[in-house]
């Protein structure tokens, strides 16, 4: 990226939708299967994606559904297991602080990059894939419909899921750079500006959590009031909080993502790294 850009008002950049027409009876995508998805047709718009540094006031959960925090972690190196652990330490301790759950669960991490090799392996592999790891993704989505959250709330809840299903329900997705973030940074749809009817259900194979069970997810199709934001620049020291699911429907409850194209990338900019982890918080109604 130029030196400029942190105070760049916004860039134009491809927003890869799902198109309304011819789309298949059934879109589906596994995660341990890069080659097996059925995709719908690509809607792609020229957008202005602006800088969510210069927002006055800055965003916040209820209101857009995403915010940005200062939230420097002590976890050095994310190829060490146990430091991961620590990192799903760091990242509830943030959520208790945000939001003071009375329950929280937290699953799903996953590493991601743009790297060109790791994306031919990806590819080319006749082995089942990791969860936790990925590509970029590059197409607008929300994680989640309502219908997998209600089985998450089954999966994790147990014998009390019953009681928890009856509070108020936030999923959540913590995102963190590994590294400086040069190229392919994630951009974020103000959730006031989208609604749930523009969203069409993909089917999510070997999805995140423990039991590797098929889960719905939303794949976004354009509306023209989308408003979307990046945070140029960010470092490691900088986490995104957004929402993927929240049971009040008073306030925003979902934001669509996607990876994005930085046109002020420099042409050799390094490959991004990133770790998301997802939170199933549970608040007093």
């Amino acid at each position: 990226m130029t030196q400029t850009s942190v105070s760049q008002a916004s860039v134009i950049s491809t927003i890869n939708y799902c198109g309304t027409d011819g789309l298949p009876p059934k879109m589906q995508f596994d995660l341990t299967d890069a080659k097996n998805s059925i995709g719908g047709p690509r809607d792609s718009r020229e957008t202005p994606v602006y800088n969510a540094r210069l927002m006055d006031p800055a965003p916040t959960l209820d209101v857009n559904g995403f915010m940005m925090l200062n939230h420097p972690t002590a976890v050095s190196d994310f190829d060490d297991p146990v430091q991961v652990d620590r990192y799903y330490q760091d990242a509830e301790k943030l959520l208790d602080e945000l939001l003071h759950p009375e329950v929280t669960f937290m699953f799903g991490h996953i590493f991601r990059t743009d790297d060109p090799e790791e994306t031919r392996k990806r590819m080319e592999s006749e082995e089942p894939l990791e969860r936790s790891r990925g590509g970029t993704a590059g197409g607008a989505h929300v994680d989640f419909a309502e219908e997998a959250i209600a089985q998450y709330v089954e999966e994790f809840g147990g014998e009390r899921a019953a009681e928890l299903a009856e509070k108020r329900i936030v999923n959540l997705n913590v995102w963190r750079p590994i590294g400086k973030v040069e190229r392919m940074p994630l951009a974020l749809c103000d959730g006031s500006t989208a609604s749930r009817s523009g969203m069409v259900p993909i089917d999510m194979y070997n999805a995140v959590g423990p039991y590797s069970t098929m889960k719905v997810g939303l794949s976004v199709q354009y509306e023209p009031g989308h408003r979307w934001y990046y945070y140029p620049d960010m470092t490691s020291d900088e986490v995104l909080v957004f929402k993927t699911y929240d049971s009040d429907p008073s306030v925003v409850q979902r934001v669509p993502h996607s990876a994005i194209v930085d046109p002020t990338s420099a042409p050799d900019a390094p490959p991004r790294h990133s770790i998301e982890v997802r939170a199933l918080c549970f608040l007093p109604n």
